[in-house]
């Protein structure tokens, strides 16, 4: 069940060391989840807004879950790595004109591909 109270922001500033501990464990847990160095997660892996409930992630954090995402779903890589790139916002639809993938929206398109792929069970 889904606690709305981990939602809330840490209130930590950019000068308290629980921050800089907090990325650097959420860095490693990323890394080793992911099968990548650490030097290669994406900031936005490793941070979060105000809430933590952004809908909206970088495409490089996108991309580096595709294989992921793909075998759990039953999915090709190349068809996930479409669809990120058909979910992925730039120029001026995109947040502060940063390009950015809406989980939301990805996460029930890959759900519909993983649902369309499987063969109709029998009742």
């Amino acid at each position: 069940m889904w606690d709305p109270a981990s939602s809330s922001a840490s209130n930590l500033g950019p000068n308290e060391p629980k921050l800089l501990e907090a990325v650097t464990t959420n860095r490693s847990a990323v890394a080793a989840a992911e099968g990548i160095k650490e030097a290669e997660v994406p900031t936005d892996a490793v941070t979060a807004s105000g809430s933590g409930l952004d809908p909206d992630i970088s495409p490089e954090y996108a991309r580096l879950q595709v294989a992921r995402v793909a075998a759990a779903h039953g999915l090709d890589t190349e068809a996930v790595a479409s669809l990120v790139d058909r979910h992925t916002s730039s120029g001026l639809l995109a947040f502060l004109g940063q390009p950015s993938v809406n989980v939301t929206s990805l996460n029930l398109a890959v759900a519909a591909a993983s649902q369309a792929s499987q063969p109709e069970q029998s009742q």
